[in-house]
């Protein structure tokens, strides 16, 4: 049976343990990931057994952090957002309409630690449109003629 894409999640609102939204920065294999979370702190996330297999969680994505108490600079993954329910989520938290929202707003607005990167990013972008739009340069064929023996 197909799942509905208009089905309702769980959110953290009934869940009794304190979480924390966060985003992927570097996939460790094993089922372990690094997420900058939305409080500034970098954590080492687990992935639990049921998403493992059956989600697939890549950079950049927004995830729900389960945090512990014991272990601050570690989290369990409890829930991964698709980019609509990503979306969403930012015009929650940071009150934007979102006809204003793009990546590099959110991304500037979450993490001010990754403004050059993103800069560098998009320059690099920039550049290969302008080299693909530039007019190609006529190329002269020089022909060598043998002449005789």
């Amino acid at each position: 049976m197909p799942l509905d894409n208009n089905s309702k999640r769980t959110t953290s609102s009934h869940m009794s343990f304190p979480t924390e939204y966060a985003q992927v920065i570097k996939m460790l294999g094993n089922g372990r990931l690094e997420a900058m979370c939305f409080d500034g702190v970098k954590r080492l996330g687990l992935i639990r057994g049921k998403l493992r297999k059956k989600i697939w969680i890549n950079n950049g994505d927004i995830i729900l952090v389960s945090l512990r108490e014991y272990q601050d600079e570690k989290g369990d993954v409890i829930l991964k957002y698709s980019a609509d329910e990503a979306r969403s989520l930012y015009v929650f938290l940071f009150s934007f309409p979102l006809s204003v929202l793009s990546t590099t707003v959110l991304l500037t607005t979450c993490f001010p630690h990754q403004q050059e990167g993103l800069r560098r990013a998009s320059r690099h972008r920039q550049d290969q449109r302008d080299r693909h739009l530039r007019p190609q340069r006529r190329r002269r064929l020089r022909l060598r003629v043998r002449r005789g023996p």
